[in-house]
């Protein structure tokens, strides 16, 4: 499988044009994971994010309540990666697994003369924070009031 072939196929750049991808299929890299294979933990790094290429991962947050499921040609890691903040979440090869590494800096560099595409993976990515699990467990817990007896 082609790098190019896997941005092209992941939502994150479906807006990006054929120069922007070209540039990211220059520099991102393959990794492979094997079942049970830690991809990142809370507190690591994120200076960059990856995407699915075959195999399937599994993210969650630290307490193990909320877990997503991540399919090909999905990403995991951009929330941290575009935060500039250590990972909040841990994600796991659920099999054995290829991903497409990309790091933000490559991705800033590309998307410096167009603006537009920076636009729509960012739009993306606030979509998943409003439509995810862990947004509505602190929505529930917003809701607690504690009352003095």
């Amino acid at each position: 499988m082609e790098a190019a072939e896997v941005l092209a196929g992941c939502g994150l750049f479906t807006a990006a044009s054929a120069r922007v991808r070209a540039h990211l299929a220059e520099h991102a890299s393959f990794i492979e994971l094997q079942g049970g294979q830690a991809l990142f933990e809370p507190g690591d790094a994120a200076d960059c994010f990856y995407i699915v290429a075959d195999g399937r991962l599994r993210a969650e947050v630290a307490d193990g309540r909320a877990t997503v499921e991540v399919g090909c040609k999905d990403s995991v890691g951009e929330i941290g990666a575009f935060s500039g903040e250590p990972r909040t979440t841990a994600a796991y090869a659920i099999r054995d697994s290829v991903l497409l590494r990309v790091s933000v800096r490559d991705l800033l560099t590309a998307v410096r003369e167009e603006p537009e595409a920076l636009l729509a993976i960012t739009s993306l990515i606030v979509r998943r924070l409003r439509d995810s699990p862990v947004r509505d467990r602190l929505r529930g817990a917003r809701s607690l009031r504690i009352i003095a007896v």
